[in-house]
């Protein structure tokens, strides 16, 4: 019980007051001041008192004051002091009603967030559901300080294995008694492969291109001639070249510009020309068509039979193969075959060289007959030795080509994936039975082990506190109903029950207006009714009200509970305020000790009435100088 605000120092209004005249406190108090006198300070030293926070005396602090703040109280069992921001006592029966209990369990402003809800069941529960509550809080708190080790064992973990395997599976790995040794064959295994990945991916030697040289189409060609050119013509024309030495091809496409019988020069008439008609003669349509077959014939020739890059790739192909075959060397026994490549292709060029002169002069004398001279049959010979050396080289190149790929067959026996998968696990595995691994394995499992434990207590602690606030937030809510009812409000709380949204425990309920459910909302609900729009301030006070009388309904330690009640009909009507009268003095008829504070002299009049039988202590708030 409080006995008496002995002095009061640094203290919000309170600069310097000390207890003048009988400033005894009873079993009910009322207590009347003024706006600003002093009320809400007051609820807050006693505050301090039974929460042991200093921050509710520091914080209200004097203005200009000279000096720490300072408070003296006088309980039942003696003397209680606030001094150097600690008290040397403690009262924990204390519950107030005020500003700060709205604030803090209610609502703030026209709003209801978690915290609320969260203080708000905590006020509901009482000493022993609080327990429950705080239990299930506190297992909340080191299960997630637990996972937070966790984590970073998992991490340090992961950075052995490098994320490759699982924390679980790595952890589950078996020792082996060996494992050096098999790590130092597994690599040896690896080289193989690697080995043998190279080997299946090297080429394969190339045997040498073979040019044409169909000799008897060469010699019929240029002995081709053209049986219907008259002897004459031909005997006119071919002496004419001759005498004026210039070349059946000038003459052959001069004909083409004498048109209308006259000469492309002079002008003169050559109807009568025998000359002319000899020419005409000679260059005929079978002439014509012998040119294109010999022209075709020497396409032929380059682009397909004997190329001009024949020679040049014969060198290129060759150098390859040389190359492959210092490869290959390492793995069979080869019998290089012998081919002198300059040389034939000396040869080739030289015979390709020879067979186009031959053609040539062909194409500039159509219809003469053009045999093969004395030095192409030399050459000829050589040509044939070359080819001769070169299907031989390609039939060694054919039997080298059958060995290497036996040997690709049989060195890509094994996967090379797979056998450096199976090496980083055997290092794995070394390492996880390193000492200091080991160590940090065995940590980890501990404390999965050990928050395992703690989720089974709180699966237990919230099945208890689920059953026990279950059954106290219907008989609150039922409670409180009662005292809206009586309040004379249009509305209603429905669905209370408890919440664990973030792990921690709270509470939930809706609002009930017409028999339309309406959620609580919060800063960010707009658009749509909510505890903010859809209660007054004289509701919202009410609601509040309620909640505190109704947890005191059910306190069965209230007889030993101060109770302080500070302006509760604020925006309250006629009606609201009597019964807020009444409800006080059922208090005060149960409670060890009412201390009621208002600026209303009325309200605190009706109390003093209706608390006739009561020891009442009637106290003003007054202000001398400082």
């Amino acid at each position: 019980m409080i006995k008496k605000f002995i002095s009061l120092k640094n203290i919000g209004r309170f600069q310097e007051y000390d207890a003048c005249g009988d400033t005894s406190l009873h079993k009910l108090t009322v207590i009347y001041g003024e706006n600003g006198k002093g009320k809400t300070t007051l609820c807050a030293v006693l505050r301090s008192l039974q929460t042991q926070e200093t921050r509710y005396i520091t914080e209200k602090r004097s203005l200009g004051a000279i000096g720490t703040p300072e408070a003296n109280l006088l309980l039942d069992r003696g003397v209680v002091k606030f001094k150097d921001s600690k008290w040397d006592g403690h009262e924990p029966n204390i519950e107030i009603f005020d500003s700060e209990f709205v604030n803090e369990n209610v609502f703030s402003g026209n709003y209801v967030d978690l915290e609320h809800r969260r203080n708000l069941l905590h006020f509901a529960l009482g000493q022993q559901g609080v327990g429950h509550a705080r239990k299930n809080d506190e297992l909340d708190t080191t299960i997630r300080a637990k996972s937070t080790e966790i984590k970073n064992k998992e991490n340090e973990i992961n950075a052995h294995t490098e994320r490759k395997i699982g924390v679980t599976q790595f952890i589950a790995l078996q020792p082996l008694p060996d494992i050096d040794d098999q790590i130092a064959e597994k690599e040896k295994e690896i080289q193989r492969l690697a080995k043998s990945d190279s080997l299946s991916k090297q080429k394969i030697l190339t045997t040498l291109p073979v040019p044409r040289l169909e000799l008897g189409a060469v010699q019929t060609i240029l002995a081709k001639q053209i049986e219907d050119v008259s002897a004459e013509a031909e005997r006119r024309a071919k002496e004419h070249i001759q005498v004026h030495k210039i070349p059946e091809k000038w003459i052959e496409q001069g004909l083409g510009f004498a048109n209308e019988n006259m000469c492309p020069f002079c002008g003169h008439a050559l109807d009568q020309n025998d000359l002319l008609t000899a020419f005409r003669g000679y260059f005929n349509l079978a002439y014509a068509e012998l040119k294109h077959e010999i022209a075709e014939h020497i396409r032929k020739f380059n682009e397909q039979d004997f190329p001009s890059n024949l020679t040049a790739d014969l060198r290129n192909i060759a150098e390859t193969n040389n190359l492959l075959m210092n490869f290959w060397d390492d793995y069979i026994t080869i019998e290089r075959p012998s081919i002198d490549v300059n040389g034939v292709s000396r040869i080739f060029e030289q015979t390709r060289q020879m067979v186009l002169g031959h053609l040539s002069q062909k194409s500039g004398a159509p219809l003469d007959s053009h045999p093969l001279s004395a030095e192409f049959a030399k050459w000829y010979s050589d040509y044939q030795k070359s080819v001769a050396q070169i299907g031989d080289y390609s039939v060694a190149v054919k039997a080298i080509n059958l060995r290497i790929e036996e040997v690709k067959r049989t060195a890509g026996a094994g996967n090379l994936v797979t056998a450096k998968d199976q090496l980083e696990h055997l290092k794995l595995l070394k390492k996880r039975f390193t000492p200091s691994v080991v160590q940090t394995c065995v940590e980890y499992t501990k404390l999965i082990e050990e928050k395992g434990q703690l989720d089974a207590e709180k699966k237990a602690a919230k099945s208890e506190l689920d059953r026990y606030t279950t059954t106290v937030l219907q008989t609150y809510q039922d409670s409180i109903n009662g005292y809206l009812e009586k309040f004379g409000t249009d509305f209603r709380i429905v669905e209370t029950k408890p919440s664990f949204l973030g792990g921690k425990s709270s509470s939930q309920y809706c609002i009930e207006i017409n028999r339309q459910r309406i959620d609580l909302g919060d800063d960010k609900t707009t658009g749509t009714p909510c505890f903010k729009t859809a209660l007054s301030d004289g509701d919202k006070n009410a609601l509040a009200f309620a909640f505190f009388v109704s947890r005191l309904d059910h306190d069965p330690d209230l007889a030993d509970q101060v109770v302080v009640i500070d302006d509760p009909i604020s925006s309250m009507d006629h009606h609201r305020k009597e019964y807020t009268c009444q409800s006080i003095l059922r208090i005060a008829l149960k409670a060890k000790q009412v201390i009621v504070l208002s600026h209303d002299p009325s309200f605190l009049w009706r109390i003093r009435e209706g608390g006739i039988g009561l020891p009442i202590a009637e106290l003003q708030l007054a202000r001398v100088n400082q």
